[in-house]
């Protein structure tokens, strides 16, 4: 793809919400310590990846922007109430 589109495209995602494994350990509360070591591993699986797509990118156009997008996430509770505010996960 970096070649096909050299010249036509300059930004470039390698991975979208590449830290979204890191986000299930908080939103499923009984996950294992296993599945959450298997994430962490996939995500350093990730990173290598997205670290090398870059500098193959970069040995081919110079001038291409890559990086990776994340996961970002807001609540907020249903009223104004303090029993519903959302607390420290961890």
């Amino acid at each position: 793809m970096f070649n096909e589109y050299k010249g036509l495209v300059k930004y470039w995602l390698t991975f979208n919400e590449i830290n979204s494994l890191l986000m299930f350990k908080d939103f499923i509360p009984n996950m294992s310590k296993d599945d959450i070591a298997n994430n962490y591993q996939a995500l350093h699986n990730h990173f290598v990846a997205s670290a090398r797509a870059v500098q193959r990118a970069h040995s081919i156009d110079s001038e291409y922007k890559v990086g990776c997008m994340i996961a970002g996430a807001c609540s907020y509770p249903l009223t104004c109430a303090p029993e519903e505010e959302i607390k420290d996960l961890n």
